[in-house]
């Protein structure tokens, strides 16, 4: 009997892996506004802004500004090892011709190799310079540089860097995990007496079910090891029901397969086939 459910399960989840591909990204924006300390090429300037994690290790280049002076962006050519050669990374765009206007960059929270940069604390930097100048040893510079703190994780939130130095101000980082579902059809997914998909808006998983019963229904929303991860009550009336794609904990559930049961709600026992969608990271 065990043998006959496991294989219903995975042949269920090569259909819902076909059916259904939930595609979880995430991005951080970062907003600064700079201002002219007078440099000698004033207003002009180049700008970088780069991801690094605590203790000055190179993540990401996001965006520079522009190659033509960078040689003169002291803790950027530091921390990507460039400080002695005339080359440098990211993507790049012209001298900025003044501080009008804010700078907005997004970051993909991949590192330079591409790969997903994984949960923890990063710092978001920028750095500016009105100067045309290179520093030598015992030498001054004249640069400006700032930095602020955020952590990569399931939760939305924003960080504000140092703005201590007036060159710079709005400094903030936006972090947004978000979570978008490709359909082959753009309609709901059907199972017989289930159908669900997804409202990108509510971020929700918007589930309901065609079965016929009278009694009170609650869904347990169970991973592949067995273990519960979340029971939702199911309208009496409507049979529908939101998951938010967390476990009781309020932790948003990570790429997997995933088990819905329907069962009564007085005597836990099941009254509806067990179905299952895959979420894929």
């Amino acid at each position: 009997m065990r043998i006959r459910f496991y294989s219903l399960v995975l042949v269920t989840v090569f259909l819902s892996a076909i059916l259904l591909s939930p595609c979880f990204s995430q991005k951080l924006d970062i907003e600064v506004k700079t201002k002219s300390y007078g440099g000698t090429v004033s207003p002009r300037h180049a700008t970088v802004i780069w991801i690094q994690k605590p203790g000055e290790e190179l993540v990401n280049t996001i965006m520079l500004w522009s190659p033509q002076y960078d040689i003169c962006l002291k803790n950027w050519r530091t921390i990507t090892g460039l400080i002695d050669t005339g080359m440098y990374d990211g993507v790049t765009g012209a001298t900025l011709a003044d501080h009008s206007e804010p700078l907005e960059v997004s970051w993909d929270c991949k590192d330079t190799a591409g790969n997903m940069a994984p949960t923890g604390s990063y710092e978001f930097c920028v750095e500016m310079t009105e100067s045309e100048y290179y520093w030598g040893p015992g030498e001054e510079y004249i640069g400006r540089y700032a930095k602020g703190t955020i952590a990569i994780d399931d939760q939305a939130k924003v960080a504000y860097g140092d703005t201590s130095d007036t060159c710079f101000s709005n400094f903030k980082a936006t972090y947004d995990p978000t979570v978008d579902i490709i359909y082959q059809a753009q309609k709901p997914v059907n199972k017989k007496s289930l159908s669900y998909w997804y409202n990108p808006g509510m971020q929700k998983l918007i589930v309901k079910c065609h079965s016929t019963f009278d009694i009170s229904a609650v869904l347990h929303i169970i991973n592949l090891k067995g273990a519960l991860l979340e029971t939702i009550k199911i309208d009496a009336q409507s049979k529908e029901f939101n998951w938010d794609l967390r476990d009781k904990s309020g932790k948003k559930v990570s790429s997997g397969v995933f088990i819905f049961e329907i069962r009564s709600a007085d005597t836990g026992k099941r009254i509806s086939n067990a179905y299952s969608i895959t979420l894929l990271r």
